[in-house]
């Protein structure tokens, strides 16, 4: 019999974790508690470790059984539902791409513990890193991956209804560019599958969610659909561009009372004076969430392309970082003559002088700018990379003839055997040689060329990035954005 955590026990496992002096086994010895990441509404998070699978590191969520409003049991009932949601041909489920996965849930003296992937820091950490502001790339390319995880989600029947910065994770080692969506705890089935229809508008509904990122129908108190995620989606992207919205630092005496304020000036606010300052596809998503009906399947395609049209616009290959041109300016400046007359020739005596002159010192180079902004450092590697890939790829499939040496043999005649055409070489692969043609007939002898000047080298990966220091890490080869079907 496994051993059981009882209420003492937990509350020791909770001191000990969080002090790094002790750790607290579950799940029959398999897992055990290491330090204590966070604390919510929820409960507790922990750094945990999988015994029976190398001792790779888990999180592990606790709620306590008497919780108010407890979450546990429901979030993972949605993440087995996610994860047998992508099944193969052959009829084998996978884990769906930017949801973490499930390991163990169960109950522990207590309290229900849910053990879940270990991710890496959230779009809140990464911003306050970022110092509070992300690029229009970065923020396009977020909401790229934002969308494809939302259309995921809804595609499982589910709505998220929680969306905000601190469910969004970025992945560590080789997925350290994937965005995940986290905390399913007020997910929703917005699909009845015994009607076979979508569930009914309903008015009068409680907030759910953040009240900063809810939609103005949920303010309102309409029932939630897929649009208010979108528009969550929405307020998110503008929140990491500017970092802050309009309705920041509304204060009030209760927290009913400033969620009554919020939704008023969400309410006032017009999209233009949302997006103000930014990209207008800002202004133009916000009016497409807020056009949508409540049973309406929004076009995440479309809206996708929208952001991909942006990152174009500002120049995805031109460093997202402040350039000193300092230095070039005042070159310029020294060459432009300094009137607009003919330039007569210098004189004996300015000759004379110029000679005795000491030697002007060269000017230092420009610092080489450094980034300012770690998740552009990543993508921008990533996005150079993959277009490296695919104008390699597109070479090679050009080139492919030009790498290859034809050799025309002549039929020996003196063999008495007549001259067999080959298969499957069409005529117009085969070059007429230069110089007279033999009397014999020809036969084509293709042999190709490996191209050595675009081999990898042997022992390092052709999709290992450079970091920051120097040293190469895996950070993959494309940004993953949508799961295969």
């Amino acid at each position: 019999m496994a051993q059981r955590l009882s209420s003492s026990s937990s509350s020791s496992a909770h001191s000990g974790a969080a002090g790094g002096s002790g750790s607290a086994k579950v799940a029959d010895g398999r897992f055990s508690l290491r330090a204590k990441l966070g604390a919510g509404s929820f409960g507790d998070i922990f750094l945990g470790m999988d015994h029976w699978n190398d001792d790779h590191l888990v999180a592990i969520k606790l709620e306590h059984v008497r919780a108010r409003c407890a979450q546990l049991a429901s979030e993972h009932r949605v993440y087995k539902s996610l994860a047998g949601y992508w099944v193969d041909r052959v009829g084998i489920a996978h884990p769906p791409v930017g949801v973490p996965t499930a390991r163990w849930f169960g109950r522990e003296g207590d309290y229900l513990i849910l053990v879940i992937d270990l991710l890496g820091p959230c779009l809140e950490e990464l911003l306050t890193y970022c110092d509070r502001r992300l690029s229009l790339k970065s923020t396009m390319m977020l909401g790229i991956q934002m969308l494809h995880r939302l259309e995921f989600v809804h595609g499982a029947h589910f709505l998220h209804r929680d969306i905000k910065p601190e469910n969004f994770l970025m992945g560590i080692g080789a997925k350290a560019h994937h965005l995940y969506v986290v905390d399913f705890g007020l997910a929703k089935k917005y699909w009845d599958a015994r009607l076979s229809s979508h569930i009914p508008f309903r008015e009068g509904k409680p907030l759910t969610g953040t009240a900063r990122y809810c939609s103005v129908n949920t303010h309102l108190g309409f029932e939630h659909s897929r649009r208010d995620d979108v528009e969550s989606v929405a307020y998110l992207l503008v929140y990491l561009h500017k970092g802050r919205l309009p309705w920041q630092g509304i204060k009030a005496q209760d927290p009913s009372q400033r969620t009554t304020r919020i939704g008023e000036a969400k309410v006032a606010t017009a999209p233009e004076v949302v997006g103000r300052d930014c990209h207008p596809v800002f202004t133009r998503f916000l009016r497409y969430s807020k056009s949508l009906k409540f049973e309406e399947t929004p076009n995440y395609a479309h809206v996708r392309d929208w952001f991909k049209e942006a990152v174009l616009h500002s120049s995805p290959f031109q460093p997202t970082y402040p350039v000193n041109t300092s230095h070039s300016h005042a070159a310029q400046q020294q060459q432009a003559p300094s009137s607009s007359g003919p330039v007569s020739a210098p004189t004996t005596a300015e000759r004379d002088s110029s000679q005795t002159q000491q030697p002007q010192q060269a000017q230092p180079a420009a610092p080489v700018p450094q980034h300012h902004n770690t998740i552009d450092w990543i993508f921008d590697w990533v996005e150079r990379r993959r277009q490296q890939l695919a104008n390699r790829n597109a070479s090679l499939r050009s080139g492919h003839t030009q790498h290859h040496r034809v050799s025309l043999a002549s039929h020996d005649s003196a063999s008495g055997m007549q001259p067999v055409p080959q298969q499957g070489v069409p005529a117009a692969s085969a070059p007429p040689s230069r110089g007279s043609q033999p009397t014999g007939a020809a036969a084509l002898t293709i042999e190709p060329i490996n191209p050595t000047s675009n081999s990898t080298a042997p022992g390092r990966s052709a999709l290992s990035a450079p970091s920051a220091t120097g040293r190469r890490g895996s950070i993959g080869s494309s940004v993953s954005t949508q799961p295969a079907s």
